[in-house]
């Protein structure tokens, strides 16, 4: 009874509301809500389209190398791709004599799955824009003249899986956020301005298989916690200013076969004995202070050392040369000052025989090769090519730290 009444009372209240209606009126009223509806996309894609009309003007288009047609429909612009709806869904712009900053506009193309503007001429900070993209898997602004920090907020993207960054002039910190990653497989911040701490949150991106941050300023110890990327098998640390000693959790990184950790003059200590249980293409210890020589050891490790041999060329390893800025007070610098011994030194790598390579303090750079040297032409010849190829990589690498 009480629904009865109920029913009848808001049926009553909403004909003295609404004045009467004929049908072809009704039909009028639910054919524009539904076209409303229809337009919601439509407006959505003229967002788009002015965020990057925006984006060629402050970038330079008339000058790109392939310009768009503005006046053509959005799918056909060069590097544009786009959904059913007219959505922006991908924007591969690289190669593309682009200059200027990145507007804040680009954020609003929250269908976007890839950003792809690397090797142009872009310059100014990263836009916090960005952050809101959450859809995007790819991202990469290399080799372009980006400077500031790297945002915070690029560790919202949750579905990114590639982050490349490098070759820029970016300074500042690694953000924490970055941690928060979860899908991310490759991380690409290598030379940069970076300076500071290795942050232990990157040690959370269990999906991650590369990590390089060498050629930067990243100063303090190498995370422990960059023993838990069991994932990981390409790890890239060389040329920063990293001290103390290597983390034995890295020799639980059952994948990697690819670590670089040379040119960090202040690395210390003793290779982890868990390195003889991984399956090394390259091991890169050069200009450190690590002891390359298993041999010397209490006690002394005779699997790590035949670990070491076995890896033959793919071992580099070298003390590193004191600094010339130093004083007397370099300790060996009488050595230093025999900077003839460290000609003498590749002649000692041509010596060498199957032990592994120990740093002499010369700053060259010692090879173990792999059964040691053989004394036929052809692979004497072989042999000596390999050297030289090493050294020319370390006087090389050298030189682009002075």
């Amino acid at each position: 009874m009480l629904s009865v009444l109920s029913r009848s009372y808001v049926q009553s209240v909403l004909r003295k509301a609404l004045p009467p209606l004929h049908v072809s009126s009704w039909i009028v009223f639910a054919m524009a809500v539904l076209l409303g509806f229809a337009c919601a996309g439509t407006a959505e894609a003229q967002t788009d389209q002015d965020a990057l009309m925006v984006f060629y003007n402050a970038t330079g288009g008339d000058n790109w190398v392939n310009t768009w047609d503005t006046n053509s429909p959005l799918e056909d612009w060069y590097g544009v791709t786009t959904d059913g709806t007219g959505r922006v869904t991908q924007l591969t712009l690289n190669y593309n004599n682009m200059s200027g900053p990145i507007p804040d506009a680009l954020g609003s193309l929250t269908s976007l799955t890839q950003l792809n503007l690397n090797n142009n001429n872009l310059s100014g900070s990263i836009p916090d824009t960005l952050g809101s993209l959450a859809s995007l898997t790819q991202l990469d602004l290399s080799n372009n003249n980006l400077n500031g920090s790297i945002p915070n907020t690029l560790g919202s993207l949750s579905s990114l899986t590639q982050l490349n960054l490098s070759n820029n002039n970016l300074n500042g910190s690694i953000p924490n956020t970055l941690g928060s990653l979860s899908s991310l497989t490759q991380l690409y911040l290598n030379d940069n301005e970076l300076s500071e701490s290795i942050p232990n949150t990157l040690g959370s991106l269990s999906s991650l298989t590369r990590l390089y941050l060498n050629d930067n300023e990243l100063s303090e110890s190498i995370p422990d916690a960059l023993g838990s990327l069991s994932s990981l098998t390409q790890l890239d640390l060389s040329n920063n200013e990293l001290s103390g000693s290597i983390p034995n959790t890295l020799g639980s990184l059952m994948s990697l076969d690819i670590l670089d950790i040379g040119f960090n003059r202040d690395l210390v200590g003793e290779i982890p004995s868990g390195f003889a249980n991984l399956n090394f293409k390259n091991l890169l210890l050069e200009e450190t202070s690590v002891n390359c020589d298993p041999s010397t050891y209490d006690p002394p490790n005779q699997p790590l050392s035949d670990f070491l041999v076995a890896l033959g060329g793919g071992f580099m390893c070298s003390s590193a040369s004191p600094d010339p800025g130093d004083s007397d007070d370099s300790g060996d610098s009488d050595d230093s000052g025999d900077s003839d011994d460290s000609g003498d030194s590749d002649d000692s790598g041509d010596s060498g025989g199957p032990s592994p390579s120990q740093g002499d303090g010369s700053g060259g750079c010692a090879i173990a090769m792999k059964g040691g040297m053989q004394n036929t032409p052809d692979s004497t010849v072989f042999n000596l090519l390999l050297i030289a190829a090493a050294m020319f990589s370390a006087v090389s690498r050298k030189n682009r730290t002075s």
